[in-house]
């Protein structure tokens, strides 16, 4: 019966654990490092995104006031052209204007050409006005157009920036999962290597104890056997003859091995070992062992083969 109490099996438990705690530990910590690496490449490319856009949104507020600028420029323009306009109409139709003066000179005051010259000059008036607004109108269309295509343009730089910046993202992403799913894997191989390796060690562990438990019960027949042949005086063995005969070994192929056992000569014969009783005659170990075995017994005997 296997003791699996037995300090070999714990030692073998106890350094397998400690072996799949240093590889698991081993890896956590890269899997960790890993983890670390791509939020920190995710928070620099959150960061980049974040000046790209505003400088983006700089350029575009830059574009739009400018603009405003402009547009505003043009109405100050406008307003001044429609001042001036009025203005020059004004001293022209001015009863004591130079105009009148020159016209009252002439003889053509309150006549027919001075009404029509009036006429005139509220015409030009009206055209300089009308040219002014019809320019201001157009130029403010412009402007309007103008900043419509800066903020288009804007939000076309921004969405591309969002894009790219979404594409590095995913792209982080995917490149972290496969880096963690390798480091992974690696560890299960490691600790599934490890695993493999102490479960052999376990068996061997199991062999040898299985091995040492088999030898201790050959060891007991061994000692129960001599017990009773020591009673007995070996009566029930035959005694070897120099012809072989009925006999169970052969005298002439008897080789002494040199050992002895409680003062009886140890032999061997056809891979098989005897000992020689007080009567003559050879008992056969009960046991049959493989070549190059080591035996032991109780009295600190050894046969060596």
């Amino acid at each position: 019966m296997v003791d699996y109490n037995d300090e070999r099996f714990q030692k073998v438990n106890q350094e397998q654990a400690q072996d799949l705690s240093n590889v698991t530990q081993t890896y956590d910590n890269l899997i960790n490092q890993s983890n670390m690496i791509y939020q920190d490449a995710q928070a620099r490319l959150d960061q980049n995104t974040q000046e790209q856009k505003a400088l983006a949104q700089e350029g575009t507020d830059l574009a739009l006031k400018q603009v405003e600028q402009d547009k505003e420029w043009a109405r100050q323009d406008y307003e001044k052209e429609q001042r001036g306009a009025y203005a020059d109409y004004q001293k022209q139709a001015n009863t004591y204007g130079v105009n009148n003066e020159n016209l009252a000179a002439s003889g053509l005051l309150n006549t027919g050409y001075s009404e029509s010259s009036r006429i005139a000059m509220w015409n030009s008036y009206q055209n300089r006005y009308a040219v002014a607004r019809q320019t201001f109108e157009r130029g403010q269309q412009q402007y309007n157009q103008s900043m419509a295509e800066i903020k288009q343009t804007g939000n076309s730089n921004l969405m591309k920036i969002a894009s790219e910046s979404l594409q590095q993202s995913l792209q982080l992403a995917l490149d972290g999962f496969q880096n963690q799913n390798k480091l992974i894997q690696t560890q299960l191989s490691a600790q599934n290597e490890v695993k493999d390796r102490y479960y052999s060690r376990w068996q061997d562990t199991l062999k040898q104890i299985n091995t040492e438990n088999e030898f201790a019960e050959q060891k007991r027949q061994f000692n129960a056997s001599l017990s009773a042949s020591k009673s007995s005086g070996g009566s029930s063995v035959p005694a070897i003859t120099k012809d072989g005969g009925t006999s169970k070994v052969n005298a002439s192929n008897l080789q002494d091995t040199g050992f002895n056992l409680d003062g009886w000569q140890i032999y061997k014969s056809g891979g098989k070992y005897y000992y020689q009783m007080p009567n003559g005659n050879l008992q056969e170990l009960p046991v049959m062992y493989e070549a190059g075995d080591t035996i032991t017994f109780d009295d600190g005997t050894v046969i060596a083969k």
